[in-house]
């Protein structure tokens, strides 16, 4: 046998292929290089192995989990209830705002760890078309907050309804795309 070390080039992942009399096509996953030189003659523990893209597909994951199931239910809940308990009025809306900007900003970050993950490729599956449906609402939530209408004119009830509407859109189409 050989002594000499080689780097490993592997895939993981499904391959599309559902007939299995055709040739192999390309695996869904990002090939990886390893990142040094392995000495193939020597046994060694593969099962503790993991890849950059792996850990930013987690990461991606784990922060989508915090934001969409924690932190804005937290949000609605808070404009939702929790005004009637406050004894300064617009510590409500304060909290309420700002746990909605912070996972706006959550929300971002984990879009970019899936875009690294991915090897930087937009992939436009169910899953992906759900997220950037959810993010392009996002924007529109966000911009349309900020021409919130006084509360004497006679626009801020349909403002409220639109509001509140596209809160629970996002927050059901999020949680599906997690379950999914």
């Amino acid at each position: 046998m050989d002594k000499t070390p080689v780097y490993l080039f592997f895939s993981k992942g499904v391959i599309n292929n559902d007939n299995p009399a055709t040739p192999i096509h390309k695996h869904t996953s990002v090939p990886v290089v390893s990142r040094s030189l392995i000495a193939l003659h020597v046994k060694m523990n593969m099962a503790c192995i993991t890849t950059k893209t792996d850990n930013f597909l987690k990461l991606h994951g784990f922060i989508m989990v915090v934001v969409w199931l924690n932190m804005t239910l937290f949000s609605m809940f808070i404009a939702r209830y929790a005004k009637f308990y406050f004894k300064r009025q617009s510590l409500w809306f304060t909290i309420h705002k700002y746990s909605g900007i912070l996972s706006g900003v959550l929300v971002l970050v984990a879009v970019c760890c899936a875009y690294v993950g991915t090897g930087r490729q937009l992939q436009l599956e169910r899953h992906q078309l759900i997220g950037i449906g959810v993010i392009l609402l996002l924007c529109s939530h966000v911009l349309f907050a900020l021409c919130k209408p006084d509360k004497d004119t006679r626009y801020r009830r349909l403002w409220e309804v639109i509001h509140k509407t596209s809160a629970a859109v996002m927050q059901a189409a999020s949680i599906a795309n997690i379950i999914n």
